[in-house]
């Protein structure tokens, strides 16, 4: 993150892998004590074209949500805000399968957690999926503070798994 924007964005992501992880390490400027999200998105698409279900715990209450359509596909809770007690980072990793397939549609699933304040109750746990109702194979992802611009402390890392 640059402290300036609020998109990363991986480009020419070359079609050679059988899936893709990427790993986060985030957190944002907005100047509040919560946790905001992180939005993905694939091939510049912000249309209508993305669900997404959440199934999310902080120890002593536990909640689901699941929406469509929208124009992203919502990581929750997982983005500390600046205002959060120093050094809390927010972290995710959310995989992407058969992501240069042209047959079929893409789905992603995260497992993600932050805290509001480095007390135990305000951690959060989340476990994600998302779809994007598209064929294309996904040349470029964009993650999105939902919330603010990322820190300089933000990292994102794109790996490439190869397969069978």
């Amino acid at each position: 993150g640059t402290g300036s924007s609020g998109t990363i964005t991986f480009s020419s992501i070359p079609s050679t892998y059988s899936s893709l992880q990427i790993r986060a390490r985030m957190r944002n400027t907005t100047a509040a004590t919560t946790a905001s999200s992180l939005r993905v998105r694939f091939n510049g698409d912000t249309a209508s074209n993305y669900a997404h279900h959440t199934l999310s715990g902080d120890g002593s209450a536990a909640a689901a949500t699941g929406t469509s359509p929208q124009g992203y596909i919502n990581v929750a809770n997982c983005n500390p805000c600046d205002s959060v007690a120093s050094n809390i980072m927010g972290v995710s990793i959310i995989d992407l399968h058969d992501y240069a397939s042209t047959t079929k549609n893409k789905v992603s699933r995260a497992l993600s957690g932050a805290d509001s304040n480095a007390a135990d109750t305000t951690f959060k746990i989340v476990l994600s999926s998302g779809l994007w109702v598209n064929t294309a194979a996904i040349t470029s992802i964009d993650l999105v503070s939902a919330t603010g611009s990322w820190t300089t402390s933000t990292v994102f890392s794109l790996y490439g798994i190869r397969g069978s």
